[in-house]
């Protein structure tokens, strides 16, 4: 009763934990792609600035545009103070200047059922009052008076949402003809031209992504509590199985019954991120071939998925090796072992550690030709490790010291720190699973790394050890047996 309970637990806590991890994800994505569905619409607004500032520039350097005259386009009032506004040409055919608030705000009424994207030429002091600005304009300008260069916000227009997005317009030798009677002079600020996109379609398109999104996460849900579900399952059948025997054996099954539940547990669970990290992974790493395509946030976004999801496949691969331990699957193959060719690799591999945190590595040992008996990449993993703690757990600007003894018949391998140092209780709480030490120093760990360093060296029939003083460092050190010729 009391390992059903146990196990309803684990499964629980796992759910949780699950629900916990796939929702984060899911809000992240939604937070996302609204970002995503405003930066698309941002840029289209910003093409569309462009194209119309390009035409107004073009018209500006020519002096207007001559036009017949219609019902359409009519002489405008507020260019009445041009000379030559209306002239008639040869064949008797009457022609009037149009500027370029008149062509913008020509085009954007007569066609913009055609783009669907609205234009607009406006500032404090108008020619013409059909340009007079509204509410969100009028703050645009102010903006633009102490010197902020673009504004975007979402905004309702006829009851449809739009991007709207206004940028300074600044006086030029050309913009003289038609407002250099205001009082304006070359460099002034004239006003500001705008744009405002449609959300709507911008708005489906993310909906759509948002669905698929869901769904993708709900399968990704879906499968988590189903392998929840059998585990459990599993682990209640066990229990059946099993039951007869615990009256002899009670204490000793329980525990080992409880340290296996944790250890499949932590297997099952590890498998199951697994395949979903791959997919994160393998996704983010598609998206990163396209850098030239995304912004900086994008592709900062996209790094910070890799590292994360980097991070996350270390634990599960300490976790399943940990798992392994307990589970007696660790396969180790003793052979002989150079130590000067081990370090060098780990050496080269924490290099960029080191270089990060200024730490200086003193090497001692590849001046000793030691060759011990141990797993060749076992040993790698020990020493890694250990090299690693002695860069996190250092003082910037540190030194790491490498250093090996011959003890009777084995190799001493010590590993100095130049950190804080451990105190006797913390001594004793080094190498148990998930204990970690100093987390108030947002170190990046696991709290497994040296429970399976100490594991890994005694299966290659090695022990483990840490001498410390607090606040002169820690020598951490590993006995293998030491390979003579016969």
């Amino acid at each position: 009763m009391l390992e059903g309970i146990l196990n309803i637990r684990y499964v629980i806590l796992g759910l949780c934990i699950w629900t916990v991890l796939l929702g984060t994800s899911l809000a992240w994505n939604f937070y996302k792609e609204n970002e995503q569905v405003y930066e698309l619409a941002a840029i289209a607004a910003r093409e569309n600035f462009n194209k119309d500032q390009a035409m107004r520039l073009w018209a500006s350097r020519h002096g207007g545009v001559y036009v017949p005259v219609n019902e359409r386009t009519p002489p405008s009032p507020s260019m009445s103070h041009i000379k030559n506004r209306d002239i008639v040409t040869k064949d008797g055919v009457k022609l009037t200047l149009m500027n370029p608030a008149y062509m913008l705000r020509q085009m954007a009424g007569e066609y913009d059922e055609l783009f669907g994207v609205k234009a607009k030429i406006t500032g404090r002091v108008l020619l013409n009052p059909l340009n007079a600005p509204d509410d969100w304009e009028k703050e645009a300008l102010s903006a633009f008076e102490r010197g902020i260069k673009e504004v975007s916000a979402e905004s309702i227009i006829d009851g449809k949402q739009y991007l709207r997005l206004m940028r300074p317009m600044f006086m030029k030798e050309t913009c003289l003809k038609c407002h250099g009677h205001l009082g304006f002079k070359v460099g002034d600020l004239r006003g500001g031209v705008g744009v405002a996109i449609p959300l709507k379609a911008y708005i489906e398109s993310g909906d759509e992504e948002l669905i698929v999104t869901s769904i993708a996460h709900g399968l990704i849900w879906l499968f988590g509590i189903i392998s929840l579900a059998i585990f459990y399952r599993q682990s209640k059948q066990r229990a059946m199985d099993e039951k007869e025997n615990r009256l002899l054996l009670n204490e000793i099954l329980q525990e080992k019954e409880a340290s296996q539940a944790k250890s499949d547990f932590l297997s099952h669970m590890s498998h199951e991120l697994r395949t979903p990290m791959n997919a994160i992974l393998g996704f983010a790493q598609m998206l990163s071939l396209d850098k030239k395509n995304l912004n900086k946030t994008q592709n900062d976004n996209i790094q910070e998925i890799l590292d994360a999801g980097d991070h996350l496949m270390q634990l599960i691969d300490d976790v399943l090796d940990l798992s392994r331990i307990e589970s007696g699957k660790m396969k180790i193959s003793l052979k002989p072992v150079n130590l000067v060719a081990v370090v060098s690799e780990c050496k080269t591999l924490i290099q960029p550690m080191m270089k990060a945190r200024d730490i200086k590595f003193i090497d001692h040992l590849s001046d000793k030709d030691y060759v011990v008996l141990a797993d060749s990449v076992r040993i790698k993993q020990v020493l890694l490790n250990l090299f690693s703690n002695a860069v996190k757990y250092n003082s910037h600007q540190g030194r790491i010291t490498l250093d090996a003894e011959r003890v009777g018949n084995r190799v001493r391998i010590k590993v100095t720190d130049t950190g804080e140092g451990l105190s006797e209780s913390e001594i004793d709480k080094l190498f148990i699973s998930f204990e970690r030490l100093n987390i108030e120093t947002n170190v990046e760990g696991t709290g497994i790394g040296l429970t399976i360093t100490k594991s890994l060296t005694e299966l290659m029939g090695g022990t483990v050890g840490v001498d410390s003083v607090k606040g002169e460092g820690s020598t951490f050190w590993v006995e293998l047996e030491l390979y003579e010729e016969q």
